[in-house]
């Protein structure tokens, strides 16, 4: 017997192939891991030599195989273009919420503005940033403002790479600048 031809995908239908013999492959993939000739014979109503016969002239082992990869690759690019979407959602969310934060921020009155709060606030945008476009690169990301008339300015570089004792210190540093700036506006006042 000669080797059949075969067609673009080895899992569709091969030049020569009968249709009950496709149809036969077709219920060998569909049986999933626990697959067999013997199976497939059972639940068409074949003989198990006819089916071994079909499966090694056509190739089913590897028919199988192959067409499990392309089904598990197109099932990545699926889950990965789902990714994509989620995360451009997401940032726009983030967009959003980041900037009614600022304008909330903004408007604070700065007696009524605690240091643990403004370091609460910019510890969770900056968690939420990081999950959504990873780590901050080596360039610094510099944050500009104004508590009341006094302009702040705050310089966030690598802070989530620094280890849990330097992020507390920079955290520590940040709420001293904070208590400066209050002061200053409290002795202004």
């Amino acid at each position: 017997m000669s080797e059949p031809e075969r067609t673009a995908q080895v899992w569709d239908q091969q030049r020569g192939e009968s249709d009950k013999a496709y149809a036969a492959y077709t219920a060998y993939y569909r049986l999933g891991v626990r697959r067999s000739y013997r199976k497939v014979g059972q639940e068409l109503g074949k003989s198990d030599t006819l089916i071994g016969r079909w499966g090694a002239r056509w190739g089913w082992v590897e028919r199988v195989r192959a067409q499990g990869v392309y089904d598990l690759e197109m099932e990545r690019a699926e889950f990965a273009e789902e990714r994509r979407r989620a995360a451009r959602n997401d940032a726009r969310v983030l967009s959003s919420l980041v900037a009614k934060v600022g304008a909330a921020v903004m408007a604070l009155d700065p007696a009524e503005l605690k240091p643990e709060q403004l370091i609460r606030l910019a510890d969770v945008t900056l968690k939420h940033r990081r999950t959504l476009y990873g780590p901050v690169d080596e360039a610094p990301v510099h944050v500009h403002g104004t508590v009341g008339d006094m302009p702040v300015s705050v310089e966030v570089e690598r802070f989530d790479r620094l280890p849990a004792a330097g992020q507390a210190r920079e955290l520590e540093e940040l709420a001293a600048r904070v208590l400066r700036v209050r002061e200053a506006i409290a002795a202004a006042a």
